[in-house]
């Protein structure tokens, strides 16, 4: 079993801490019930702009374009639940975020962890969990890319590992939008228009405002409400960039639930900064329960907190 887990190589590395990075409260972008604070690497325009991947796309793109294929592996049997065979035969270096959704084959998934595909890498078996318990067909459908799970149920996922309680979460979740649904699938959201046009609208937004943007961003702090939903962090540009339609789905998802305007306190939002980024013992804490993050060696190529 072949896992090619993140980079094999990454070129120069942005540092995760205040003293390199800075936070862009007062340009940060608002939509509705969604804030998303651009962080930028600090005191030197360069850093974070190298890219040591050829041809590097999404998930999303790499499906939509027919760069790699997914399928189920064997054949109906349970025991191939939670792995996926994946195909890159094609030029292109594909990033696969942990918490990005298929939904289709036998049942509907979320990838359990970062993974990159390199150009010409052939089969390789891609971790998944199931999202949707009440589904396990013997005929399978092709799979479609459905953007990545909010910070909630990516929490439970990167915390636990553990497929019942992913399903528990997904019951409560389900519970808390009146959603009926045969299958307990996770995505059954995706078939209520009056939210995929909402998720749209804020996908517009944020999209025109990635844009418009001045192209060295290596992360976000995400805020709904009184509070910060989660924040994200890259060691380059490419990657951020890369993963930003991901990560807008799964803020996105999390802001329409909530349903509040973003009216956070400057010093909340400062000690938050603080003791996230600034404070590396305080870091490492809150990670044990509140985060992950991503390692090559001795790099850390990707930090996420809920």
């Amino acid at each position: 079993m072949v896992f090619l887990l993140l980079m094999a190589c990454i070129g120069a590395m942005a540092q995760f801490g205040c003293d390199h990075l800075v936070v862009d409260a007062e340009g940060g972008w608002e939509f509705k019930g969604l804030r998303l604070v651009p962080i930028r690497p600090k005191g030197f325009p360069g850093a974070g702009s190298a890219n040591s991947f050829p041809n590097l796309v999404s998930f999303g793109e790499a499906l939509a374009k027919g760069y790699i294929k997914v399928e189920e592996r064997g054949s109906a049997a349970v025991e191939n639940v939670h792995y996926l065979s994946v195909y890159n035969n094609s030029d292109k270096t594909v990033y696969i975020g942990g918490g990005e959704l298929l939904m289709g084959g036998r049942q509907d998934r979320m990838v359990t962890r970062d993974t990159v595909l390199l150009p010409g890498s052939g089969r390789l078996d891609l971790p998944v969990m199931c999202v949707e318990e009440g589904r396990w067909s013997n005929k399978t459908k092709d799979f479609i890319y459905k953007g990545m799970a909010n910070q909630r149920l990516r929490k439970v996922l990167d915390l636990t590992r553990n497929q019942v309680l992913i399903w528990k979460d997904i019951g409560r979740q389900l519970g808390e939008d009146s959603l009926v649904t045969k299958t307990f699938s996770y995505l059954a959201r995706t078939g209520d228009k009056a939210f995929l046009q909402e998720q749209q609208s804020y996908l517009d937004y944020f999209r025109r405002q990635l844009n418009a943007s001045d192209s060295n961003i290596v992360g976000f702090v995400a805020i709904c409400g009184d509070s910060v939903i989660g924040m994200d962090l890259f060691a380059n540009r490419h990657l951020l960039y890369t993963q930003s339609d991901a990560l807008f789905h799964a803020y996105i998802d999390e802001a329409i639930r909530i349903n509040k305007s973003p009216a956070i306190k400057d010093e909340v939002l400062a000690k938050y900064i603080e003791s996230h980024l600034c404070d590396k013992q305080q870091q490492e804490q809150f990670l044990k329960t509140n985060g992950r993050k991503f390692m090559l060696y001795d790099k850390l190529l990707h930090l996420s907190f809920y």
